[in-house]
């Protein structure tokens, strides 16, 4: 399949589209067809770590430096980080703790209980703040 890229649109686009994107008048004025070694790299394949892709002087793509994230956005991230966390944290204890209300809680389950108890308390104290300086709690290991 060919495929195009538009360095205003930092996007490629497949040619199977190209009348959608016409009727739609969405089809970029800059778009150039790529090899498909050049769409597998900057499309499919994982972005390198630090990099974004970016249009060079030809229009065409290349991997640029990512640019340093900022304290907002490093707090903004960390903030999503702690979520996530949380919310495998709260996952985990639910069934637990439903275990120990029953009194059907195996001792295995009670210790993992207690260390996810823990473990969440500690992950609240996270200050996002104070990122990326973040020591984060270990995750318990599931002993149940």
């Amino acid at each position: 399949m060919i495929f195009f890229y538009s360095a205003v649109t930092n996007a490629f686009y497949p040619e199977p589209l190209k009348a959608v994107y016409e009727d739609a008048g969405t089809w970029p004025d800059d778009a150039k067809a790529v090899t498909d070694a050049t769409y597998q790299k900057f499309a499919v394949n994982p972005i390198p770590d630090g990099k974004i892709r970016m249009p060079n002087k030809a229009g065409m793509p290349y991997w640029a430096n990512a640019p340093e994230a900022t304290a907002a956005q490093m707090q903004e991230l960390a903030l999503r980080e702690k979520q996530k966390r949380m919310q495998v944290a709260i996952n985990a204890l639910s069934v637990l703790q439903d275990a120990s209300d029953l009194g059907i809680a195996t001792e295995a389950e009670t210790a993992s209980l207690m260390a996810w108890k823990k473990y969440r308390v500690l992950l609240n104290r996270v200050d996002a703040a104070s990122a990326p300086d973040i020591s984060w709690p270990e995750v318990p290991e599931n002993v149940a």
